[in-house]
């Protein structure tokens, strides 16, 4: 703490607060009866529970990235992430590299009175499928104190469900069928229920789960997928406004001013993209923006009209990148709305647009059905 420049007295109060603590385990058995263990002074640790342990693990640890040579790291809480880019030929060398940032990470666990357990952890290789195959033939072998780490071909992160190729489906899959089950739950009761308290409802116990990471997946996802997604918005609203099976959604969902389930995670990376932006945060979501006719990429109140840089690829994933989706969302945006104003406000503005495009959208379809009907 005194590295960071707290004061001493502060830190006084830290170390008063850390030291001579004591911890007891009390055990219940079946008839109620209780059985406590000895009191056992602490030597290390932060009190559970308390307020300020998380901020103080952080402290903690914060020194960490310094001791890696080769990988990026990501660190959360108690969770640390390591990255490391290649290609397929060069993956016994990136092999290596890992191993050595690994080595190198359990050193300084061990010296901080931390424990890493191999066991739990494990690594993935991202990427194309193809790129996928090509690295797996070399049979990568990553250790941590010499024991092996167990590849997986989808990991939680978060609550999110990650897949090798970054296509969530696992993870939509999962969310569909939460949904699907709260809305059989939701019917038992439908009866009972206003038009718009089922709107509230389904928003916030079904729909909402939806929302979590959606700024993540939503580049990523295959229109199968998509349309998957857009299938629990369609039966939510049949359960809202008593629509029945054949009757298209849309024109409910356009009276009652909702935007549909492409609409809305629009609107929430379009938010982030903004907040990025005009805030500069997160640093590594920032630092991939690159302005048109900017060399220096520096961003001043002059460039908020300025078309950002759409990057150049060879591949359609590449589409499903931040760089590419953040270019295009903010180029397509109004130039009113690349102006500074209230996040608030920007999302207010931005889903009117999106509730007019929609209508718009619909009038335009039922302009064509109603014109090859008459052919």
């Amino acid at each position: 703490m005194s590295y960071y420049g707290i004061s001493e007295s502060a830190c006084e109060w830290f170390h008063s607060f850390l030291t001579e603590r004591c911890q007891y385990v009390d055990i219940e058995d079946d008839q109620g009866n209780h059985k406590e263990s000895q009191l056992k002074s602490i030597t290390r640790g932060c009190p559970q529970g308390s307020i300020l342990s998380p901020l103080m693990f952080i402290l903690y640890t914060a020194d960490l990235p310094t001791n890696l040579s080769n990988c990026k790291i990501h660190l959360y809480a108690d969770d640390t992430q390591l990255y490391h880019s290649f290609k397929h030929n060069l993956t016994d060398t990136a092999v290596q590299h890992i191993n050595e940032d690994l080595d190198k990470i359990y050193a300084w666990a061990k010296r901080n009175a931390l424990v890493l357990n191999p066991t739990k952890s494990k690594y993935m290789i991202l990427g194309t499928k193809r790129q996928c195959e090509q690295i797996s033939e070399h049979s990568p072998c990553i250790k941590i104190n010499k024991e092996m780490v167990e590849r997986v071909k989808t990991a939680r992160n978060l609550g999110l469900l990650i897949d090798e190729e970054m296509r969530f489906e696992e993870h939509i899959n999962s969310k569909i069928r939460t949904a699907f089950f709260r809305l059989k739950i939701l019917y038992g009761i439908r009866k009972f229920l206003k038009e718009d308290i089922r709107v509230i409802l389904i928003e916030s116990l079904v729909l909402s789960i939806f929302n979590y990471c959606d700024t993540v997946y939503g580049p990523r996802l295959f229109d199968k997928t998509s349309r998957a997604i857009q299938r629990v918005q369609n039966a939510c609203t049949r359960f809202c406004f008593g629509i029945p099976k054949r009757s298209h959604i849309t024109p409910y969902l356009n009276e009652n001013q909702i935007l549909k389930m492409e609409g809305r995670r629009l609107l929430h990376l379009a938010g982030l993209i903004y907040k990025v932006v005009h805030i500069g945060r997160p640093r590594y979501l920032h630092d991939k923006i690159k302005w048109l006719g900017n060399a220096h990429n520096i961003f001043t109140r002059s460039k908020l009209s300025r078309r950002m840089e759409i990057p150049k690829h060879k591949t359609a994933n590449f589409k499903g990148s931040f760089k590419y989706a953040a270019s295009k969302i903010w180029n397509d945006l109004p130039p009113p709305l690349h102006e500074f104003m209230s996040y608030l406000s920007f999302k207010i503005k931005l889903k009117k647009i999106l509730l007019e495009k929609q209508l718009s959208a619909s009038k335009e379809i039922y302009k064509h059905k109603h014109k090859n009907k008459s052919a």
